[in-house]
């Protein structure tokens, strides 16, 4: 998602291209921010298009992928993103209690080493009791 872009053509060219199939997770949003002139309320009413349409679509309420600073500043105490799953990005130890606390993933590092990889990968948590209700059936 593009802050500043139209969220519902955003909505439709990612269910134009993306497969939902059963055992997969739900669908994502990437939250890319640009400071350019959109104003916050325009920003998350054109997020919270793309959000709709996307669930009125696939049945189910996107995950919002997003770092913990965006997530601070333009979603956390506006409760129309309160019942969407939360993947937060947040590579600080001390940021991990905080973090969990609210949210259903926590990217805490892009640097994770991985055996037959040759370059650093994302490495996320999730909660147990969270788990399956971020997969497609």
């Amino acid at each position: 998602f593009r802050s500043h872009q139209n969220g519902k053509q955003q909505a439709l060219h990612y269910l134009r291209y993306v497969d939902f199939k059963c055992n997969s997770f739900i669908p994502i949003i990437d939250i890319e921010y640009k400071r350019k002139s959109i104003s916050e309320t325009k920003l998350r009413r054109e997020l919270l298009d793309c959000l709709e349409l996307i669930e009125e679509y696939i049945g189910v309420k996107p995950m919002l992928y997003t770092n913990l600073n965006f997530y601070k500043k333009y979603l956390k105490n506006h409760s129309q993103f309160d019942t969407y799953p939360l993947w937060i990005a947040a590579y600080s130890d001390i940021r991990r209690n905080e973090v969990m606390d609210f949210a259903d993933m926590y990217q805490y590092t892009d640097t994770h080493p991985v055996n037959g990889i040759k370059y650093p990968v994302d490495a996320n948590h999730i909660k147990k009791e969270k788990f399956l209700s971020l997969i497609l059936r």
